[in-house]
């Protein structure tokens, strides 16, 4: 276990993506089963141009005193990729925030919300009107954690599967 001030919360950059992968794909593999999780996800396979080249994305992460990841957060522009949600959020000025992941043995000890604080710092700072983002049920402490931050459930896409929002302005 590690305590609030042993670990950093910093800003991303190209040459962390190896890192961030290393950390992130068994972290997904840990919480889904086979199938439901990209183990090659994309916008990794492009983190410079979706993540570091705009200036409306972030990502950011929590480091040890190592310097091993042990957290994550991100955020981009939503591209209305689920229709069925788009109703629910406004027309435009919208994020979603993403890749949001805390090694299990550290859980529950502030970095989730130490990342979550500098995400949202960044996009208001970018001038979004609104936050959205999906999680499921099933992760350990994850919907909870959402509703925590104001954000509202505004459509169930399965049993576990939830997608929520949250008002910046």
């Amino acid at each position: 276990m590690i305590g609030p001030s042993a670990y950093r919360i910093l800003p991303a950059t190209s040459a962390h993506v190896r890192e961030i992968a290393a950390f992130l794909i068994p972290t997904m593999a840990k919480l889904y089963p086979p199938g439901a999780f990209n183990p090659e996800p994309d916008d990794l396979k492009r983190f410079e141009d979706v993540y570091v080249k705009p200036l409306d994305a972030c990502f950011y992460i929590a480091a040890d005193d190592r310097g091993t990841i042990v957290g994550t957060a991100a955020a981009r522009n939503y591209d209305r990729r689920f229709p069925f949600v788009n109703a629910f959020l406004e027309p435009h000025g919208v994020c979603e925030v993403t890749k949001v992941y805390i090694d299990d043995r550290l859980r529950r000890q502030g970095i989730g919300a130490a990342l979550y604080r500098a995400v949202e710092s960044f996009i208001r700072e970018a001038g979004y009107e609104s936050s959205y983002l999906h999680t499921s049920t099933d992760l350990p402490g994850g919907f909870p954690f959402w509703l925590s931050r104001g954000y509202v459930a505004r459509y169930q896409e399965t049993e576990s599967i939830v997608h929520m929002s949250k008002q910046l302005r």
